[in-house]
């Protein structure tokens, strides 16, 4: 996925800086930091998003209108019909070097359209087959070296030229709802009322269907994503998540914690194993909740701050831990994760240094903090277990006279060892968890 090339132009008032030196942008609640953007678009509602890199993002409305920001979203445009006669905008992808692929419908059916300069111009590159919707059925997904795959109701087209032209692959048989690329050849589809999925190992060119665990046939499975490292993450309705550690070979039912009952309205992944699910109450008219993900789809859970909306329509992420989110109403909201972060990053705001002067344990939600150990006697600063708290990093400063002793807790190991010590006055240790020891990754004497 992209990642920022500068820092969002703006910062939420609620917001303090943690770590030495300011280092970074977290708030002090476990879970999404939300902030409204208004109404850029005066009401109108953005369908679908993709960030383009250097802070452009380009998206589609119900109305058949291209949307575009270059300001990471602060301000945007409308720059009319997609294409000639829109009437809805469905998915989009970047394929890099300023090309754009989305799906459109116009009075001719369901048009894929193809951009080169990050979605100023477009021009129609084909189409799907009759019947089917650019919107309501319909996915695309990058697989490189211009590989790319369109899906429509079932149906999958595929271009090799970067989406200059695209060719009939086949037809399911099936709805299908979403394309993931896995990298390695390997592409996911994900069906919708059906017990499995369909994979590819030959960039999209033929599939064979996977048996999801415990997924009625009516289910509906409305987003997958490849979350890097083999990992893919399918979402069904009931709050049903899949995991594949083997790029889509074999699945288990992931972890959730949340209520029960709810549409998918989208998966987003944000790097470092931070993953978001969107969802929809279903017989309700309102978003309450939505869950994430610390630890790679591992375990959902619910964060601890929420935004009640009408229902999302585009949802896209801008960057690591960042992502935009467009309801319904046409209110757009930015939302920063601050879970379990990765290793340059944390949640210790109320001071980015903590002074200790009696032994003292370090608490498992700390992340990034800096210990300034002053005291006349020798004094032990224990560890939390390494792995509760993986790719954390802590800072031990001595700054008197008595010894400073490093522990572990439990059976985790500090560089092969039980303990390690700063032994002069005015230096530091840095140690970093790998999520099963510790490591010292920085000394300053």
């Amino acid at each position: 996925m992209a990642h920022l090339a500068t820092p969002l132009p703006s910062e939420p008032s609620t917001w303090t800086r943690w770590g030495p030196g300011g280092k970074g942008l977290r708030d002090t609640v476990r879970g999404m930091v939300w902030e409204s953007l208004g109404q850029p678009l005066a009401g109108d509602t953005a369908y679908a998003m993709v960030y383009c890199g250097n802070g452009i993002i380009v998206g589609g409305t119900a109305a058949g209108d291209l949307v575009r920001s270059t300001d990471y979203g602060i301000t945007w445009k409308n720059l009319g019909d997609i294409i000639v006669g829109a009437n809805a905008c469905g998915q989009f992808a970047y394929l890099g070097n300023g090309i754009v692929i989305a799906t459109a419908d116009d009075a001719a059916g369901a048009a894929i359209a193809r951009s080169t300069d990050y979605g100023r111009t477009w021009a129609v590159v084909g189409y799907g087959p009759a019947g089917s919707s650019a919107w309501a059925w319909a996915d695309i997904t990058y697989c490189g070296n211009g590989i790319v795959l369109v899906g429509f109701t079932g149906l999958v087209m595929r271009s090799t030229d970067y989406g200059a032209t695209f060719t009939y692959v086949t037809d399911f048989g099936v709805l299908t709802r979403g394309l993931a690329y896995c990298g390695n050849g390997v592409v996911i589809v994900h069906t919708h009322g059906h017990e499995y999925a369909l994979r590819s190992t030959d960039y999209g060119i033929s599939y064979s269907r996977i048996t999801l665990p415990a997924l009625t046939s009516n289910s509906w499975m409305d987003s997958v994503r490849y979350f890097g490292n083999g990992v893919v993450i399918i979402a069904s309705n009931g709050d049903q998540i899949f995991r594949s550690t083997d790029y889509g070979m074999s699945w288990t039912l992931a972890t959730t914690s949340g209520a029960a009952s709810m549409n998918v309205n989208g998966v987003v992944y944000l790097g470092n194993g931070c993953g978001i699910f969107f969802k929809r109450r279903v017989g309700a008219d309102f978003l309450t909740n939505r869950l994430v993900s610390t630890d790679w789809g591992v375990t959902w859970e619910n964060p601890t701050q929420t935004v009640v909306v009408a229902t999302w329509n585009g949802i896209c992420a801008i960057g690591d831990d960042t992502v935009l989110a467009w309801s319904a109403a046409g209110s757009l909201f930015r939302g920063r994760f601050i879970g379990a972060t990765p290793p340059e990053s944390g949640t210790k705001d109320t001071s980015a240094f903590t002074t200790i002067t009696a032994n003292t344990t370090i608490a498992a939600g700390d992340r990034y903090a800096v210990y300034l150990v002053s005291n006349a006697a020798s004094r032990n600063v224990k560890l939390p277990s390494a792995t509760a708290c993986a790719g954390r990093r802590y800072v031990v400063k001595r700054m008197g006279a008595g010894n400073v002793m490093v522990s572990r807790t439990g059976t985790n190991t500090i560089d092969g060892v039980t303990n390690t010590a700063v032994t002069a006055r005015y230096d530091s240790m840095e140690l970093q968890s790998t999520g099963s020891r510790w490591l010292v990754i920085n000394e300053v004497d």
